[in-house]
């Protein structure tokens, strides 16, 4: 698994799905879901995506046990 992932507070699901994305040649970008909820550099999961789009969740509530002293900034 991604450290940097990890290092940020990226649930283990987005994580994964993003490394999936790598491998298999999947750009993201091509997920407009999951681009409308990309913010600051965090690619979330497709579920995540959708609680961040129907405004069920923020993001900074779904980044978990972040280790990144810096706040996240939302743009």
């Amino acid at each position: 698994m991604c450290r940097r992932g990890v290092y940020y507070g990226y649930p283990k699901c987005c994580i994964e799905q993003f490394e999936n994305d790598l491998k298999t040649g999947i750009c993201y970008v091509d997920r407009k879901n999951r681009l409308k909820a990309s913010k600051n550099g965090f690619v979330p999961c497709d579920f995540h995506a959708s609680l961040i789009n129907r405004g069920v969740a923020l993001i900074t509530t779904i980044l978990i046990n972040r280790k990144c002293p810096w706040p996240l900034i939302a743009v």
